[in-house]
């Protein structure tokens, strides 16, 4: 981020969701109907675009939208829905904290029924989180309650920011790690994950996204021309993270993987409208038990 500015590519992850919130059933619809009122007036009125479009073609409305946003809206419906399932599979299961980790424009707390009765922590840069709140503050919160913690992932301590905040280390939690891990030096993540397994009881979990290097270098001009679109938008990429280097890490603060996903295969399962074989591989997701 730019130093003060709010998050630009939060912008561009909610406009993600608000394209597919009126997609139909199996195209992975994202549910979220919060998206477009976080949003500029010009990406908004992109989003107002959507339901026609659907409405009139889906197949055509999927290849605008994956025009119009490199394919990241596409990967964004299908990762929202799946870490949608992973949160609810975690509360069933005893978590009764949330903590989203660089949050963002996400609206999680104020969408998913089965948030009530859940303490929510919104963890992000102060910029991007002031933003958010002047714009959020008007829907209906779901969940029990929610603290906001503003934080630098680069220069603060996360475990006292969430301390402070309230987070109860002795209660499970479920934590979301969301296209995050790509703006973070490797000690940097490795300190966030040392900071997570301190705070987290037995049943905690956790979702986490990644990118591996295979995932770049199919872009012409691969890592370096990702990192120089990056900059443009004063955004930092700092680096990618393999599965096997991602288990390790995980193990290191003894977290073990209980599965990981590639955005293929999450489309196999919430897309069965189109080939999954035609879907960029952006990311892979990955639920990881952390106690």
């Amino acid at each position: 981020m730019k130093d003060g500015k709010p998050s630009f590519t939060a912008r561009v992850i909610a406009l993600g969701r608000a394209l597919y919130r009126e997609a139909p059933a199996d195209y992975a619809p994202t549910g979220d109907a919060i998206a477009s009122d976080l949003l500029s007036p010009p990406m908004r009125a992109m989003s107002q675009l959507a339901a026609p479009l659907w409405s009139l073609s889906p197949s055509v409305a999927r290849q605008l939208f994956r025009a119009a946003t490199f394919g990241l809206s596409e990967h964004v419906a299908l990762r929202t829905r799946a870490i949608d399932e992973q949160l609810a599979d975690a509360i069933s299961s005893g978590c009764t904290q949330v903590v989203t980790l660089g949050a963002g424009y996400d609206a999680r707390p104020w969408r998913l029924a089965c948030l009530e009765g859940t303490h929510c922590f919104e963890v992000d840069y102060p910029a991007t989180q002031e933003r958010k709140r002047s714009m959020i503050d008007s829907h209906r919160l779901i969940a029990g309650s929610i603290d906001f913690v503003p934080v630098d992932f680069a220069k603060d301590s996360l475990e006292d920011a969430l301390a402070s905040a309230g987070h109860d280390r002795d209660k499970p939690t479920a934590w979301i790690l969301e296209g995050v891990t790509v703006y973070l030096q490797r000690d940097a993540l490795q300190t966030l994950f040392a900071n997570i397994a301190a705070r987290s009881a037995p049943k905690s979990m956790l979702s986490v996204t990644y990118v591996p290097r295979e995932v770049v270098s199919r872009w012409s001009g691969g890592q370096e021309r990702i990192e120089a679109v990056m900059q443009s938008i004063g955004e930092r990429f700092e680096g990618l993270l393999e599965p096997s280097a991602l288990v390790a890490m995980l193990e290191a603060h003894a977290m073990s993987l209980v599965h990981d996903e590639s955005t293929q295969e999450l489309a196999a399962r919430w897309m069965p409208a189109v080939s999954s074989q035609s879907v960029w591989n952006r990311e892979r997701l990955a639920l990881v038990r952390v106690r």
